[in-house]
């Protein structure tokens, strides 16, 4: 099951769940990909996920995250990239890791703060 962000809520084959979810985030994948029309026309994974790599992706290539999340006792797949990837996860991430603390061992509140079409605002923070 995928979740994608459409105008500022989560969505879930075409249910609304609503701008926030909170669940343990699990990176299941780290890649670059290229736009063509507003699809993905070429991908590659990625497999050096630190912050100081994010300046060696090629010219008109984006940063993509996947994550594995479970949302009402469901697992799903939700994708992140570009400026949403960058801008609102990578701090986060850091953050996570000055505290001596593991993305997969904390639970996540993620809430929609404005919407783009190509590159909503996304909060994230921990929760406890």
């Amino acid at each position: 099951m995928f979740i994608k962000i459409f105008k500022k809520d989560f969505i879930c084959d075409g249910i609304k769940i609503g701008n926030v979810i909170e669940s343990k985030l699990f990176l299941a994948n780290t890649r670059i990909i290229r736009w063509c029309q507003g699809n993905i026309l070429w991908e590659k994974n990625w497999n050096d996920k630190s912050w100081e790599e994010v300046n060696k992706i090629p010219e008109s290539w984006d940063l993509a995250y996947d994550f594995d999340l479970w949302v009402n006792s469901r697992k799903h797949r939700l994708t992140i990239h570009t400026a949403t990837a960058i801008r609102d996860f990578q701090p986060y991430l850091m953050k996570l890791e000055r505290e001596g603390r593991r993305l997969e061992d904390v639970v996540t509140r993620m809430t929609i703060t404005s919407w783009r079409k190509r590159n909503p605002s996304v909060r994230f923070e921990a929760v406890g």
